[in-house]
């Protein structure tokens, strides 16, 4: 207890070398109650900015449904139909399509088979149910 005066704070070796890097530390980058060690190798916040019109673009171009211009003095829809679960409106069938039976011979396998088309459709490419090849048909 040699040398030491009343009041005086005594110290290990390692406090000291402690303190020593503390006051090297606080020369280098000011003194901070709140100083991060790790300041010096965090990046910097970066702030981006958002064009509003191309915020707005990019929110039309993934909605769910494309917006349709409203149409003065137009007609109702010819369609009708009932709500039958979820809110959804399914169109009832007024009468039904009319077909139109064509037969053909498979082109790869060569084996006849025949095809009903509506009568609202023109051609239609369907697989021979034999070998699987895809077969054109038009009327």
């Amino acid at each position: 207890m040699a040398g030491i005066t009343d009041g005086a704070e005594v110290k290990s070796a390692t406090e000291l070398q402690s303190d020593a890097k503390l006051a090297e530390f606080n020369a280098i980058y000011g003194e901070s109650q709140n100083t991060d060690p790790n300041a010096g190798f965090r990046p910097a916040p970066t702030v981006r900015k958002v064009d509003p019109a191309l915020a707005e673009a990019a929110l039309a171009a993934f909605a769910d449904e494309p917006e349709i211009p409203a149409v003065v003095n137009s007609a109702p829809s010819p369609s009708t139909g009932k709500v039958r679960s979820g809110g959804v409106a399914l169109p009832q069938q007024q009468t039904q399509p009319s077909t139109h039976s064509l037969s053909s011979q498979c082109s790869a396998c060569g084996k006849p088979f025949s095809v009903q088309i509506p009568s609202s459709v023109r051609s239609a490419v369907v697989a021979c149910p034999n070998c699987g090849t895809d077969q054109l048909f038009e009327r």
